[in-house]
Order: structure tokens, then C-alpha cells, then sequence
């Protein structure tokens, strides 16, 4: 039997590792007493939101 090639991580988990880096980046910045940047907090709410909906 011959396996097929290997296609890409789904768009779900790919987000879900993203949201990771994100909140992982923002706490290491808040950590150091530097404010994070802007960017990664809107995109970070963004993907939450994505992700999660607004009711979570």
C-alpha cells in the first residue's frame, strides 16, 4: 500500500499554534515590563475570536 504525500496542517490547528505564540510572546514582553506590540494583541483577540466566538 502506498502512502499518499503529506498535504499541510490543517487551517484550524495552524490558527490554534498561532494563538499560542501570540499569547506566549505578549506574556514574555509584559515580563520584561515592555509593552507588547499592538499588532500581536489585535491579532491575537482577532484569532480568539476566530477560534472561540464571541462567547467565550
Amino acid at each position: 500500500m502506498i502512502k499518499p504525500p503529506l498535504g499541510v496542517t490543517p487551517r484550524s490547528i495552524w490558527l490554534q499554534y498561532r494563538l499560542t505564540d501570540l499569547i506566549e510572546a505578549i506574556d514574555r514582553y509584559d515580563a520584561a515590563g515592555l509593552d507588547p506590540n499592538k499588532e500581536w494583541i489585535e491579532e491575537r483577540n482577532q484569532l480568539f475570536f476566530d477560534l472561540y466566538g464571541s462567547n467565550k
